[in-house]
């Protein structure tokens, strides 16, 4: 991110980010640059729900059951994610903040497949991950889905529930990766650079890949690639507190 921050605004050195950098940006006190200043949005690729998920074996089958364990044994639970202070951990710490504390020990591992193994070996008890990342180890019955975090359910895997209509009305988080380019990087590079990944992205087995895996599709443009990550930034201010050491 810092190294994209600083380079020649010429259009031949991209980021390929997703919401990591509004949280770096907002846990990181030398992270030496912001979204708004440093980076000229491209596009908005594409979103996809969190979703908390578990062991077939474990004793809670549905999310309230989860919310259930967790309130009769506080701060018991072992919950892995991919890293500390990412979007898995703050979608948690916001389910928590709505249902009046939720605590857990948190797991964090070095990305996400370590903490896949973990969970399908029972090292874990829980875990909270991008949807995409697990879609085929839940299709073969190898992890329990438990619900996701955006406010529809997910057309690649219609069955699981939000949590917005189990155990947290009007709950609505989701990620994102994209494309950015140097802030300085004239707007007509930009608006090529735009049109070419908005193409590729379109294309028909492209789209069905992604889909597939549990993604939804955006190709959103610059400005509004930019107001996405200006209300990230905002929604996790209030809660990157609570998911880095000494918050």
């Amino acid at each position: 991110m810092q190294q994209v921050a600083r380079a020649e605004p010429d259009g031949h050195t991209l980021l390929v980010t997703g919401d990591a950098i509004v949280l770096a940006e907002l846990t990181l006190p030398q992270a030496g640059f912001t979204v708004r200043d440093n980076f000229a949005p491209v596009v908005q690729a594409v979103r996809a729900a969190q979703i908390i998920a578990t062991h077939p074996g474990t004793a809670f089958a549905a999310i309230a059951g989860y919310v259930a364990a967790i309130r009769a044994r506080p701060g018991a639970l072992n919950v892995g994610i991919p890293s500390r202070g990412g979007i898995a951990q703050v979608v948690h710490e916001l389910l928590s903040r709505e249902l009046d504390e939720l605590p857990v020990e948190f797991v964090s591992y070095r990305g996400g497949g370590p903490a896949i193994l973990d969970l399908i070996a029972r090292n874990t008890d829980a875990l909270v991950i991008t949807l995409p990342a697990i879609t085929e180890q839940v299709r073969q019955g190898a992890i329990r889905p438990l619900a996701v975090s955006t406010a529809r359910r997910d057309s690649a895997l219609p069955e699981i529930p939000t949590l917005a209509e189990t155990v947290a009305p009007d709950f609505d988080v989701e990620s994102w990766q994209g494309v950015l380019a140097p802030a300085a990087t004239p707007p007509a590079i930009i608006a090529r650079l735009h049109e070419g990944i908005a193409a590729a992205l379109r294309d028909s087995a492209v789209h069905a890949r992604l889909t597939g895996l549990g993604f939804e599709v955006v190709a959103a443009g610059p400005e509004e690639f930019r107001a996405r990550a200006e209300a990230a930034t905002a929604r996790f201010a209030g809660v990157t507190r609570r998911v880095t050491p000494g918050g």
